[in-house]
């Protein structure tokens, strides 16, 4: 099926929208697929099981007031002018997803709050919303790019299995960015992009993970080593960065890492299960740290020490 809008989402519902077994490409002049219910706070959902979905939209690619699934061999592309997948309860439990947004790659946010109106009116609702806002990551292999965050849980984030290849462009977003709690048990993530308002994981991720401010351009390789030079993995770098979180089950808890450019940069640092702090204790603001001749920033080991002068 292929469907082509004007000044119109290409799918648009109320209460649910469910691919099961099709092939859908989608050209829209707002959002690809929009399930929008404003009188229930469960109402609203979208749901794709073994599909192939394409959308190229001007607005978001992929938007529910309340939950998205994704399941079974489901192939899905999205290049959207704003977000590219958004609900309150993002699940991704099992395909492929590339998507290349305007905006956030992934959100996950919450559009009834107490804030925004008076919600008594609304079917299955509380005067306080319980309903979870979450990303979760289960055994989808996702790659994105966004031109703001890459990961924007305006609740939790967890990640149990699949991959997660998230990238951010714009300095002071963030390639994985939560408000409550980020959690990594499971699969394997790559976060790049920018230190200014970068994350990593929360204390007590089961996890471990690197967090490294390590300076590169888009088309660099990363690499990371372990303390006896062996590649722990790899991967091409599609955005400039000064920022890379990564996160699989080899790495441990205290021991020593090395995330190296292809263009010279290099950070050593420790592999941790707690929430990472920047050398200052605080988020680092691009002004306050200095660029190194060839113009990028410094890569500091993570340690609260200051860099070497080897590839100044």
């Amino acid at each position: 099926m292929e469907l082509s809008s004007t000044a119109k989402d290409g799918i648009n519902a109320t209460s649910n929208v469910s691919i099961n077994k099709s092939t859908v490409t989608i050209s829209a002049e707002d959002d690809g697929i929009q399930a929008e219910d404003n009188t229930d706070v469960n109402s609203g959902d979208i749901q794709i099981k073994d599909s192939i979905v394409k959308i190229t939209s001007t607005s978001k690619g992929i938007t529910a007031n309340d939950e998205i699934t994704v399941k079974g061999s489901t192939f899905i592309t999205i290049t959207s002018g704003s977000e590219g997948i958004e609900g309150r309860y993002v699940n991704l439990k099992k395909g492929q997803i590339t998507i290349n947004a305007g905006d956030d790659a992934i959100n996950a946010t919450e559009w009834t709050t107490k804030d925004d109106a008076d919600l008594s009116h609304l079917k299955n609702s509380k005067k306080d919303i319980e309903n979870e806002v979450a990303i979760v990551i289960s055994g989808a292999n996702i790659s994105g790019i966004g031109k703001d965050d890459g990961v924007d849980s305006n609740g939790n984030l967890y990640i149990t299995g699949g991959s997660l290849k998230i990238q951010s462009i714009t300095d002071y977003s963030s390639a994985i960015d939560y408000d409550g709690t980020g959690f990594a048990s499971g699969g394997t993530t790559w976060a790049i992009g920018h230190m200014g308002f970068a994350q990593g994981f929360s204390k007590g991720t089961k996890q471990a993970y690197i967090a490294a401010i390590v300076s590169g351009l888009a088309g660099d390789t990363i690499t990371i080593t372990d303390s006896k030079g062996h590649i722990v993995a790899k991967t091409k770098a599609d955005v400039d960065f000064d920022h890379v979180v990564f996160s699989n089950k080899t790495i441990k808890a205290g021991k020593t890492y090395t995330v190296t450019t292809s263009d010279g940069h290099k950070a050593v640092i420790k592999a941790t299960k707690d929430t990472t702090t920047h050398p200052s204790g605080r988020h680092v603001s691009k002004d306050t740290v200095p660029l190194l001749p060839n113009g990028h920033h410094p890569a500091f080991p993570g340690n609260g020490t200051p860099p070497s002068d080897e590839n100044n």
